[in-house]
């Protein structure tokens, strides 16, 4: 991701399609609606705006992830001080 979230380059790229390996998020519902009704509107294209705000919820539990793994309230090393001469 070299540094950006991904909802910052999905929204680059103009993404309007979420899929997930999530099994609370109906995708293999939505995989089967796709499939017995093709001609209907894809259900897993949601829009810019949904998914953004899919990206952005991603981002925020991955980043919450990311923080209950790191020590707590342990203090951060100092930079030492350069040493001057005379």
């Amino acid at each position: 991701m070299c540094g950006r979230s991904s909802s910052g380059w999905m929204r680059q790229a103009g993404a309007n399609v979420e899929f997930s390996n999530h099994p609370n998020d109906y995708g293999l519902e939505r995989a089967e609606q796709l499939r017995d009704h093709p001609n209907e509107a894809n259900p897993f294209v949601l829009g810019q705006p949904r998914t953004q705000r899919f990206t952005a919820v991603m981002d925020a539990m991955l980043r919450g992830r990311i923080a209950a793994t790191e020590p707590q309230n342990e203090p951060r090393p100092r930079a030492e001080k350069a040493h001057t001469c005379c």
